[in-house]
Order: structure tokens, then C-alpha cells, then sequence
């Protein structure tokens, strides 16, 4: 697709997206008479006679540009609250229907936006060894134990250094950042310090000042 949509065009493209709205042409007053023949003409939307006026409504084509741009600039000179809202509704109602948490989002996320969804260097090329095996694939066995064998479930570090005390603890941490670096797990922080206990502190990472308490492993 040659065109391609101005920063308020892609906003309202957004809006239209994630509210479903089929909005009147008055009533939508971030869309000029210019941009909205722009993107009519390169098919993006199509107006439709309802009684006395005419509505704006997105085309198949949009959805196939949504979803190769979903990062697109947007306009930030306008509101985008309508947009933002609706987009959060339907998170959290998928969310709700996947049974997936928040926090396992954001950190398959963060694993999807490495590249290829890994780094160059993947753990099983690694030759770290310990003496019950490797210690990557260790680490991997333990957290699905703790996670009834499902991916990018909340996992406490203090538990899995209960189950893997026979490593040297700056051995395991180093496991942990190289596994984080080649994209096989998301370290985060716990955020409620009403959750956090002395164990979660003293088993937790520092991470260029900050810490981490708990992992979401891949898939």
C-alpha cells in the first residue's frame, strides 16, 4: 500500500478501530474535508448515506493496515482519549476471556519485541553447566513445575531458588540475566510491597539499581 496516513488520519483510523463508532462526517471534527477524501480515495474508509447525512465507516482494507501499523505515529495535537479507552476495554475484556494477566501480557510482549523474538545468543548454545546438568534447562523445568507447566505465568524468584539450591547464587543470577538477554524470560519488578516479603527481597535480583522479584518464562 503507497499511501500512507498523516498522523491525525492515523488517529482517527485508531479511533474508529478500537470504539467501533460509525460516526456522522459532522460529528467527527478531527477529519478535514482533505483527509477524509485521502482516505477514502485510498479505500481506508467509506461514507454511507443514513437518512439526511452521512456516516464514516472503516474498510476491510483499514483492518489489514491496522494490523501491519498498529505502531504508527499518531496525532498529538488532538485528543486520543476515545481511542485509548475503547483499546483498553477490549484488552482487559480479552484478558478476561484468555484468563491472562496483565503483568504475563506486558512480558510476552517485551519477549516479542526482541528481535526474532531472541537474541543472537540462545541459551542452548550456551555450554554453562552444572553438576546435575544443564542449568539453563533446569531453570526452564523448575519454573513450569511451579507454573502447572503453563508460559508466562507470575513466578516468584524466592521459590525458585528453593528448588535449585545447589547453584551458587551469582552462578543462577547469571543464568537468569542470560536467559532475560535471549528473550526465554522477562524479569519485573513486584510492585505491591504489600506482596513483597523479606524472602522476595533477599531473593531478589538487582538489575541496574532496580529490583526484580519475580520471572514469566516463554512458551
Amino acid at each position: 500500500m503507497s499511501f500512507k496516513p498523516n498522523p491525525m488520519q492515523t488517529l482517527v483510523l485508531f479511533r474508529l478501530l478500537f470504539t467501533g463508532e460509525e460516526p456522522k462526517i459532522s460529528d467527527m471534527k478531527q477529519l478535514n474535508p482533505k483527509n477524509r477524501k485521502a482516505l477514502a480515495d485510498a479505500g481506508l474508509i467509506e461514507l454511507e448515506k443514513r437518512g439526511r447525512a452521512q456516516h464514516i465507516l472503516l474498510t476491510d482494507k483499514a483492518w489489514a493496515w491496522a494490523q501491519e501499523n498498529l505502531d504508527a505515529e499518531i496525532s498529538r495535537q488532538a485528543r486520543t482519549n476515545e481511542a485509548f479507552e475503547a483499546l483498553l476495554l477490549r484488552l482487559k475484556q480479552f484478558l478476561k476471556i484468555k484468563e491472562i494477566p496483565l503483568a504475563g501480557f506486558m512480558a510476552a510482549a517485551q519477549m516479542a519485541a526482541a528481535p526474532n523474538g531472541k537474541s543472537d545468543a540462545q541459551p542452548d548454545q550456551v555450554q554453562m553447566q552444572d553438576p546435575n546438568g544443564d542449568l539453563y534447562e533446569r531453570i526452564r523445568k523448575i519454573c513450569f513445575a511451579l507454573s502447572d507447566g503453563k508460559p508466562n505465568v507470575r513466578i516468584r524468584l524466592k521459590d525458585l531458588r528453593k528448588q535449585i539450591p545447589d547453584v551458587p547464587r551469582d552462578v543462577l543470577d547469571g543464568a537468569l540475566l542470560d536467559l532475560q538477554k535471549a528473550g526465554r524470560l522477562v524479569l519485573m519488578h513486584l510492585d505491591d510491597p504489600q506482596e513483597r516479603t523479606p524472602e522476595d527481597e533477599a531473593a531478589a535480583i538487582d538489575v541496574l539499581g532496580f529490583k526484580r522479584h519475580i520471572l514469566y518464562m516463554e512458551g
